[in-house]
Order: C-alpha cells, then structure tokens, then sequence
C-alpha cells in the first residue's frame, strides 16, 4: 500500500509505503520466548561523524529492534530519520506476543515474525517503533522528517493527516503542537518532537540514531536538481554539525517495504563506509562511486553507451559488488538484450539474494503482457532466493487457475492451507484459498 501524507497546507510529504516481497519463513518455529531481563551493554558515546562508528545495516526498521534493546537501560532517546514513523497500532491480540518479541527476539525472529510476506506475523514491519514503546525501549524520540525548508509547517494538517494514516490515536494527535519549528506532543505515553533536519535542535544523550534510507526519496527530485550523492552527502553534514553523542546507529535498507527502489540500493554500503570514515564527507568521491555518480547524471540525457561503459568499469574493479551487476542488467535491458541483462540478474542475486524482488517486478510485467508463462518462470526464480514466502505461492496458483493448470494450482492451494494463516492479518485467507482450488476454468492439464 502507498499513503500519501501532507505535513502542510501547501505540500505532500509521503510518510507511508507499500508493503513489498520479503524472504521471512512463514511457519513459527520453537516455543514462545519468555522474558527475561534486559542485559546493560556500556558503550561509549561517539560524535556522529567525528569519529568513525561501526552502524547495524538491516533490512527493515523493525529488525534494528535487538541493537536498540541493547542500550535500553541507558532509557535513551532515538533519533528516527524516516518517511515513515514506524508507528502503526499494534492489534491488542497479539500486543503481549509483540512486547515478547520485543524484548526478547534476535535479528532472525524478526525477520520471520515481523514481516509482512509471513503467514502469521506479530508485527508488521511499520509496527517497529509502537513495539518499542510499548516494550519501553525508549524515553524520547526525535522523528526526523524528511521536509524542504520552503515547507510551510501546519499543526492541524499533521494531526489530520497521522489520523488519516492511522499511527495516532485522535488523544495522541491532540498533544502535537507546533513550536519552534517542530510538532511537540506524546506517542503511547512518550514524548514526541517531529521535526525538520534543519529545525533539530541539539539533543542531550544518551541517544541512539536510526536512518531509514526510504528517508531520502521525498527529497529528491532527479539528479539534474538534486543528485542522489549530493543529497546524502548534504543531509550528513547537517547530522554531523549537531554533534550528536550517539551510543549505537542503525540503518535500514527500506527495499522491502518499498520505500526505495532496488537501483539505489547501493546507498546502504555507502552510508556505511561515511560513518565508518567520516573524514571522506569532506573529500572527493571514490572512483566507482564518482562513475556512479556520473552515470546516473548521463541516465537523464538517453546517454545509454556512456552509462553501460561507467558500469562496465565499475564491474572490473568491484567484480563482487551486487549493485553494480544489478546497474548492469537494468542498462542492458535498454539494449533490448534480454538473455544478457537476465544474466546479470543472475549475478546480482548470487551476491545478494534481495535483489531477487526484481523477478516479482518481471513477473508483473509479464502478466500485463499477457504472458503467464513467462510470469510463472520468474515467479519461480523469486521462490527459490524467498522459499518460505507464501505470497509467491499464492501468486503462482492465482495464475495456474486463470490458464487452467488445475493440478498445479490444486497441488500449490493444499500446500498452503498447511500454514497457520492468521486470523489478524490474514481474515478470510482460508475461504480464499478453498475457492481458489475448487472453482476455475479447466482449459488445459499440466
């Protein structure tokens, strides 16, 4: 799903996303956890972006919740740079299991039950934050908003608009005022300032930081206007001219949700080596990163042959680097050289298995071309890097009924009626399927 937010009276501001493919498992594994006390890692503070600090990347904000509970008994304040405030009301059935899962499960429980794709989530993966304040991970939050400064602020068209988007509670909306620049209210009982970069004011530790890649895409514009790397590098100096003391930084890829796109999944790595070498925000671009730089400029001047040199130079001196053999594959295919570019997908999946979300877009596009084998294909080389995604299953037997492959889609609907589908998320998945295997148009066997 896409929400299209307005902050104020005269702009959108997207603060909401759509719900895209992830590999988490479907089935639960194991006994529910207990909970058990929380354990007291001291860290040392570190100037963000003075000195070098090593960040936690992960997929999604909901999987940064185990580093955040590392620090929770310092009860800091986070810092949340994203579109999306990661708020979303966790359903009262299942708030105890979130809160056990909050406080108790590791980077693999959360990707298995704090996803979408997920036959029977706990959470979902915009529930993060409302976990970790009903889990009381946190004693203030900063929510950085990803605003221009010739935005007008309205403390009415944010409150109407966190309703309409359903992450306030109309008493929780009622608390935000505008001071100074910023929104000032209360989430779930802790104080709140939603704020502008621009408008962040210093902030008094112990403090974590969060940076949500999806945070960057309602901020730019192209690159003739606002280059990618320009932007980055931008926002980052704003950050390090705060002088934040930060205990730990957490990144989230935002590929999953669909915040941002596969192209520029490359930001994840670079945001990681900047904070790790935070001297090189103030010096020339690496080379592979200056050719990417370029070609993502030429890209906007149908300057194809350009663009495929840069990349094929990148490629020789970071033969390894998934994001370039995925550049590779989206500029051949302006080649019309399928075989090749799909090659090059290979690749990219080989080094990083999330680049295989792109066979979901081909598979998409194949059904709007009217090709359901085509669609099939793909569907399949997705289900093998997301073999536990149900959703690519269910795809696959919506298609086999529609061409009449009445084994398969008969033989894929009783796998998944085996999944302990939930009532929650998932109301009404069983009379689905049922219909689905029984009724549907016998034109051809397997």
């Amino acid at each position: 799903m896409k929400r299209a937010v307005i902050l104020t009276l005269c702009a959108l501001l997207f603060l909401g996303c759509r719900q895209k493919k992830t590999h988490a498992p479907q089935e639960e594994t194991g006994t529910s956890v207990q909970l058990s006390p929380l354990p007291e890692v001291h860290s040392k503070p570190v100037t963000l972006l003075k000195y070098p600090i090593k960040a936690v990347l992960v997929e999604t904000t909901a999987e940064a919740i185990p580093t955040w509970r590392e620090f929770a008994w310092a009860k800091p304040t986070l810092i949340l740079l994203s579109q999306n405030p990661q708020l979303q009301p966790i359903p009262a059935e299942v708030k105890t299991d979130a809160v056990t899962l909050t406080l108790n499960g590791n980077l693999i429980d959360f990707q298995k039950k704090a996803t979408s794709r997920s036959a029977n989530p706990t959470i979902l993966p915009h529930m993060a934050l409302s976990a970790a304040l009903e889990a009381g991970l946190f004693s203030r939050v900063v929510w950085v908003l990803p605003i221009k400064k010739e935005t007008t602020l309205s403390a009415e068209s944010f409150r109407q608009q966190m309703l309409s988007t359903n992450d306030l509670s109309k008493e929780e909306a009622a608390s935000f005022e505008l001071k100074n620049g910023s929104f000032i209210g209360k989430v779930r009982g802790v104080p709140v300032q939603a704020t502008p970069l621009y408008a962040l004011t210093p902030q008094k530790g112990p403090l974590l930081l969060h940076l949500d890649l999806g945070f960057f895409p309602p901020l730019y514009s192209n690159e003739i206007k606002t280059p990618l790397h320009t932007l980055l590098y931008a926002t980052l100096k704003a950050l390090r001219a705060q002088r934040l003391s930060v205990m730990a930084v957490t990144l989230s890829q935002a590929n999953l949700s669909g915040d941002l796109p596969l192209k520029v999944r490359f930001l994840g790595d670079l945001v990681v080596r900047l904070l790790q070498d935070p001297e090189r925000l103030d010096q020339p671009l690496p080379t592979n990163d200056s050719r990417r730089n370029e070609a993502l400029y030429l890209a906007n001047f149908f300057q194809k042959e350009k663009v495929l040199e840069l990349y094929r130079q990148m490629e020789k001196d970071s033969p390894t680097d998934a994001t370039i053999k995925y550049d590779l594959y989206q500029t051949i295919r302006q080649f019309k050289q399928g075989n090749q570019a799909l090659e090059y997908l290979t690749q990219a999946v080989e080094l990083d298995p999330l680049f295989a979300l792109e066979y979901l877009e081909l598979a998409t596009l194949a059904q709007e071309k009217n090709r359901p084998d085509e669609a099939l294909r793909m569907l399949s080389l997705a289900a093998e890097s997301f073999p536990d995604d149900p959703f690519i299953l269910l795809n696959m037997a919506e298609i086999d009924q529609k061409i009449g492959h009445t084994e398969g889609t008969r033989e894929i609907v009783d796998k998944l009626k085996l999944l302990p589908w939930s009532p929650i998320y998932q109301p009404g998945i069983d009379e689905y399927l049922t219909k689905l295997g029984v009724a549907h148009p016998q034109t051809r066997e397997r």
